[in-house]
């Protein structure tokens, strides 16, 4: 017998939607070779989400791989792919780059998302 993880999934974005706030997951990708052009658009695609944002302890942050500045966003996994390194995430009006991500997905079920983010611009 296994365990139904869409129940707990449904809970954490609730528990988002309610304590947290919107946010956009911003993509960037190479889109199709033009020949007309010689090269590739990027292509910008935007993905509304809910999460919340975290300070990192001051005993987390080593100055290399976490440093002063850098949060800590949990984001519903619900409708938002998981964020890669070089994504960027708008709060409001300040942008944020994605420095890393773990995907909570017991059985191959997304669930959350931890997210890494280091401040672009405010």
């Amino acid at each position: 017998m296994s365990f139904d993880y869409s129940a707990p999934a449904a809970a954490a974005h609730r528990m988002l939607a309610r304590f947290g706030r919107q946010i956009v997951l911003v993509r960037v990708e190479t889109g199709d070779y033009d020949p007309d052009t010689g090269g590739a658009a990027n292509v910008e695609t935007q993905y509304a989400g809910t999460g919340a944002v975290f300070a990192y302890s001051q005993r987390d942050m080593d100055g290399d791989q976490v440093r002063t500045g850098d949060q800590r966003l949990l984001l519903s996994a619900d409708n938002v792919p998981m964020p890669r390194t070089g994504d960027q995430v708008l709060i409001g009006e300040d942008l944020w780059s994605v420095v890393r991500c773990d995907t909570l997905a017991p059985a191959g079920v997304p669930v959350l998302h931890t997210v890494q983010i280091r401040g672009v611009r405010s």
